[in-house]
């Protein structure tokens, strides 16, 4: 999906090993009866993360050459 939005191919996707006491999903099913709903979808959240990263490349470029 990020590839996509960044309009790369797919042939530059890489698979890692993922270290097994790692979790990277988001466990709603005990946020949600306290009230918690999601504000945005994964792709509209993705996209904008795009977007902001286009538009301050002068900020991140800055902190990556540090």
């Amino acid at each position: 999906m990020i590839l996509r939005l960044c309009g790369k191919p797919p042939s530059l996707k890489r698979f890692v090993k993922e270290a097994p006491r790692w979790s990277y999903a988001i466990e709603t099913r005990r946020m949600r009866p306290l009230g918690w709903e999601p504000r945005t979808t994964l792709s509209e959240g993705l996209r904008a993360t795009v977007d902001w990263y286009r538009k301050n490349e002068a900020w991140w470029r800055d902190r990556q050459a540090a």
